[in-house]
């Protein structure tokens, strides 16, 4: 009988352990989503760094499309830096004009460019990207080249300021 009761115990603790666990842990899981990664951290940087580069080498101006970084100031190998999922297909085979047009229409970001200085934003997070992984935070690019995380009404606040 003593040993049921212990045996039940056990049981009863481990269940008890689990389920604390869980609820522990899920809110953590939970910020994972809503904060960008390191590496998406670190990718954000490695633009906001060749995007300040290009506007040394170009008498302070801003590209006009994302694309032009490619591949002078982010190499081929680097080409992730702007696809979030990483693209699974190989971006080798592309064509450069390809690979423009998908940096700029396909890619993690949205770039505001001389347009986003107003609203100190050069580039931020595809909100459709966000959308689709449940986020309500987005990875952006302040003017002077910092990666940093704002909500997504606060980039659509910062957007509206544009219009």
């Amino acid at each position: 009988m003593k040993s049921q009761t212990t045996f039940g115990l056990v049981g009863i603790s481990i269940v008890l352990i689990g389920l604390l666990t869980f609820l522990i842990l899920r809110p953590v899981n939970h910020v994972d989503w809503e904060l960008p990664s390191h590496a998406r951290i670190r990718d954000t940087a490695s633009i906001g760094a060749a995007l300040s580069k290009y506007q040394f080498d170009h008498n302070g101006r801003l590209p006009s499309h994302l694309s032009e970084l490619a591949p002078q100031y982010i190499p081929p190998v680097n080409i992730r830096y702007f696809f979030w999922p990483l693209k699974s297909k190989d971006t080798a085979n592309v064509s450069p004009e390809e690979l423009s047009r998908q940096i700029d229409y396909e890619g993690a970001f949205v770039y505001l460019g001389e347009r986003g200085i107003e609203a100190n934003m050069l580039l931020y997070q595809r909100t459709n990207v966000a959308a689709n992984q449940g986020m309500t935070n987005v990875m952006v690019l302040t003017t002077n080249f910092t990666p940093t995380v704002l909500s997504v009404e606060e980039v659509e606040a910062r957007l509206h300021q544009l219009k």
